[in-house]
């Protein structure tokens, strides 16, 4: 299974959809005081992350138009996506991450250079991301500027509206929007309109700030793939989250250490701040007394 099984996707050639078998995650439900909640797990793509969705679809979209150099920088997740489907389709991929990059991620990523992918500490790794790309012409895989980046995305909401048609909320992580953007997109297209609840850290949270006041700003954060400070996507995010009476929600280190607690209380094991993110803006909704019935969390990965 693969992303490519749905016919939205189909309008590249199958010669070049490139694919490690990502998407088709599990939908879990639990009963959390009495009600149904789902979670998605989006760490089971083959690279830990949501973005192996988005990446796949990005990569053969430009590769089917000609490209052969990329450029892409990163917190880690999107590199590391990218590095595996660069390495599957034989193009030269550059990345620029931060100095301060996760060491886990670091060493995965050490882990995937090569002749072709080219891993480079920086830092600015998004201004020298652009920069490379003007000088070279390497395409930059910035998933905030580039519309190919959503596609991929909208696959989730294809499976949730198999998994879980009762579906009323949607809790994602969200950093540049472009998850979120494409999760959207993707229920639009099925008539499909879910509370978009998008969730940031008490660290980065130019979007989700503009809904929830309830928080005290904070120079660091235990979820390290929240770095968009920028917000290309702000406007088209709050559109949606209008559109679908939904909110945002600033998470704090401690908020995120209890989410990470109740989610290993449900058996879910293993999993990073990053996905802890949208459980623990779940339950901060809960106290403030959102009243959807069938939400689903977004456990976005590594």
């Amino acid at each position: 299974m693969s992303i490519w099984k749905y016919q939205q996707l189909n309008n590249i050639e199958p010669k070049y959809q490139l694919t490690l078998n990502e998407g088709a995650t599990r939908l879990v439900t639990k009963n959390i005081n009495n009600r149904d909640v789902s979670f998605k797990f989006e760490n089971e793509n083959p690279n830990g992350s949501f973005k192996d969705r988005s990446l796949a679809y990005q990569l053969s979209s430009k590769i089917a138009e000609g490209h052969a150099n990329f450029v892409v920088s990163s917190s880690g997740n999107a590199a590391i996506s990218a590095a595996a489907y660069a390495k599957l389709a034989g193009v030269t991929l550059h990345i620029f991450v931060s100095e301060h990059i996760n060491m886990g991620k670091l060493n995965a990523l050490q882990g995937m250079t090569t002749e072709k992918i080219i891993l480079m500490k920086s830092l600015r790794p998004k201004s020298d991301a652009i920069q490379y790309s003007r000088e070279t012409g390497a395409y930059n895989l910035r998933g905030s500027a580039d519309e190919t980046a959503v596609t991929g995305f909208k696959t989730i909401a294809y499976e949730l509206a198999e998994q879980a048609p009762k579906i009323d909320a949607v809790f994602v992580p969200c950093s540049s929007g472009t998850s979120s953007a494409g999760i959207m997109l993707g229920f639009a297209e099925m008539k499909l309109n879910p509370g978009l609840h998008i969730c940031q850290t008490a660290r980065i949270n130019p979007m989700a700030s503009s809904y929830d006041k309830d928080f005290a700003p904070a120079a660091t954060s235990l979820a390290d793939a929240i770095v968009d400070k920028v917000a290309r996507r702000k406007q088209q995010i709050n559109d949606f989250i209008q559109q679908s009476n939904g909110s945002g929600w600033v998470l704090s280190d401690a908020e995120l250490d209890q989410s990470l607690a109740e989610l290993e209380k449900l058996g879910f094991t293993g999993m990073s701040y990053n996905s802890a993110l949208a459980f623990a803006g779940f339950i901060k909704a809960m106290k403030a007394g959102l009243p959807c019935v069938n939400p689903v969390i977004i456990l976005s990965g590594t």
